[in-house]
């Protein structure tokens, strides 16, 4: 398939890929370079004002999260918003003093138009975690290069890596494959404030590229420089062939790139590391089935390439329940750990929920011991 990739002043990467067992390639943007010129008018998230406090989770809520050290909810605005919800999440690590986690929002629509936040697409909220106590953090609203919001816009998951996050479109596919986009941190400038209302930061889009299959979320593998591609499906069948993940490496021209399932059904997000004991492949993946009922964390040992031509073999499978609404996952890189942050995403107005953001050791959360 023939991948077109624009660019509007930095490179990027083109990814390349299938979800139907196929081996294709991945192919590096000629010209890359990790350069950044940021606007003179830009902010830094060094110091870019951190307005809105969070409440830290208390010792049960954490324990009650398969042993999570560390959580909180969003200030009660939106801890409540029925017309923003939280969906895809990443760690940026230290960016001067601070500690910085980055969650996706996408808006939802209302025949109210001054709730209707469908036509405002996606915002990211900039958290500073150093502090799990004191949590504080900022909406910053997406927008194209021409200054238009992404209307309607789901951004079911989100990676950080080298100055960019890069936020998949599931919206509609062309012939050149799914959209994803990709902005530089460094170009964060203060929003008009009439022309954005309730908005004092944006983030314009540096870039895009295609993919062709539909990234219903995403993250990033460090040990293996993998970014994680997966594919939801509504169905309870988790033999189903649609339920598929595919590990693509960024950058590397000639890169084979497998295509791996059925996984589990309605996943919302996964995540993978490597063993260091066994040299074994984890993967662990969500599951939610709407704000009534428990969301899941699926666990196994996997063998990405023996799966390229069979069914995965879903080693010491485990399942571990949690709240409803169980959302996208990051695992941090090695030098930091490799905990894994998760997120719900339904509210108080949502059955009675809370909208949870907490991290937990991967060790906590292996698979079934042999």
């Amino acid at each position: 398939m023939n991948m077109q990739y624009r660019r509007y002043g930095v490179a990027g990467l083109v990814l390349m890929m299938s979800l139907g067992g196929a081996t294709v390639q991945a192919a590096a943007v000629p010209g890359a370079s990790p350069a950044v010129c940021a606007d003179s008018r830009s902010l830094s998230l060094a110091t870019l004002p951190l307005p809105h406090r969070a409440v830290a989770m208390s010792p049960d809520q954490l324990q009650a999260m398969n042993g999570a050290h560390g959580g909180f909810v969003w200030n009660d605005e939106d801890n409540n918003d029925l017309y923003w919800r939280p969906q895809g999440i990443t760690d940026l690590g230290k960016i001067g003093d601070r500690h910085l986690l980055a969650v996706s929002w996408y808006g939802l629509p209302s025949k109210n138009r001054a709730k209707d936040n469908s036509r405002l697409g996606v915002r990211i909220a900039f958290a500073d975690v150093t502090d799990m106590a004191a949590v504080s953090y900022q909406h910053v609203l997406l927008l194209d290069e021409r200054g238009k919001p992404f209307s309607n816009m789901h951004a079911g998951g989100l990676v950080y890596k080298d100055g960019r996050l890069h936020v998949p479109d599931t919206r509609e596919a062309t012939e050149r494959g799914w959209l994803m986009h990709v902005f530089s941190v460094h170009d964060i400038q203060a929003a008009d404030a009439e022309k954005y209302p309730g908005f004092a930061v944006v983030l314009k889009r540096e870039s895009y590229y295609h993919v062709p299959v539909k990234p219903s979320f995403i993250s990033y593998d460090g040990e293996r420089d993998r970014m994680l591609v997966g594919v939801f499906k509504a169905t309870d069948d988790d033999a189903d062939p649609d339920n598929r993940l595919a590990w693509v490496r960024p950058g590397e021209s000639g890169c084979a790139i497998t295509a791996c399932g059925p996984f589990w059904g309605k996943m919302q997000g996964a995540v993978s590391a490597t063993e260091a004991a066994s040299g074994r492949q984890v993967v662990w993946a969500t599951s939610s089935y709407g704000n009534a009922k428990p969301g899941y964390l699926h666990a196994a040992y996997v063998d990405p390439a023996a799966c390229a031509t069979a069914p995965p073999a879903l080693q010491q499978y485990r399942k571990r329940r949690y709240p409803p609404g169980l959302e996208a996952l990051h695992m941090t890189l090695p030098s930091a750990g490799q905990d894994i942050w998760m997120l719900t995403e339904f509210g108080p107005d949502d059955r009675g929920n809370n909208r949870f953001v907490f991290v937990t050791r991967k060790d906590r959360l292996m698979p079934e011991a042999d």
